[in-house]
């Protein structure tokens, strides 16, 4: 449902879901800006600019700047932990994206009047639940752009421990590795 000119905003935009998202933001429409939000600095793929929430005070704030007061068009949360606050990123008319399922505490609050006064929409999708009909039907919608090199597989660096360096292992991801953190009992 993107529309030319809109913007694009994805919660967890360093996870590869979030910029496959970004990615296919910029090839169904060119002027979209793309808004990442991460929760460290890291180099984001297909962002026009990107929030480091580590960094700021007020994300609320961060996004409304980035979008001159107006707020996000879309918002597509990767992450889940904080719906209330990505409704808040939405500017009139916008639409919000849930595509996680995150562990936890998975219910979240819903202020009516302004879901209402602002018209905001809700979707979700969870994409297990889709046959192999459903899954071919969206994957030939990409293909074009998987043909012309505009959507790009992700790239998946990884670091491998074996099983005695776990404590290791644990300690890259807590530092925010760069790359897909694998424990190993067979290195």
């Amino acid at each position: 449902q993107l529309q030319p000119g809109e913007t694009v905003l994805t919660v967890g935009a360093n996870g590869f879901v979030a910029k496959a998202a970004l990615n296919i933001a910029k090839w169904r429409s060119a002027d979209t800006k793309t808004i990442g939000l991460v929760r460290r600095s890291v180099e984001v793929p297909f962002a026009d600019a990107v929030i480091d929430t580590s960094q700021t005070d007020d994300v609320v704030k961060a996004v409304l700047d980035q979008t001159a007061g107006k707020g996000v068009d879309v918002v597509i949360d990767c992450v889940g932990n904080d719906v209330e606050r990505s409704m808040q990123f939405l500017g009139h008319g916008g639409r919000l994206v849930i595509l996680s399922s995150p562990g936890g505490d998975t219910q979240f609050a819903v202020n009516i009047r302004a879901f209402y006064r602002k018209d905001l929409t809700l979707h979700s999708t969870e994409t297990m639940q889709y046959d192999a009909v459903q899954s071919a039907a969206i994957l030939s919608e990409l293909l074009p752009g998987f043909a012309s090199g505009e959507v790009k597989p992700p790239l998946v660096n990884e670091t491998v421990f074996p099983l005695q360096a776990s404590h290791d292992a644990y300690e890259a991801v807590k530092a925010g590795s760069p790359t897909r953190v694998v424990v190993s009992p067979a290195v």
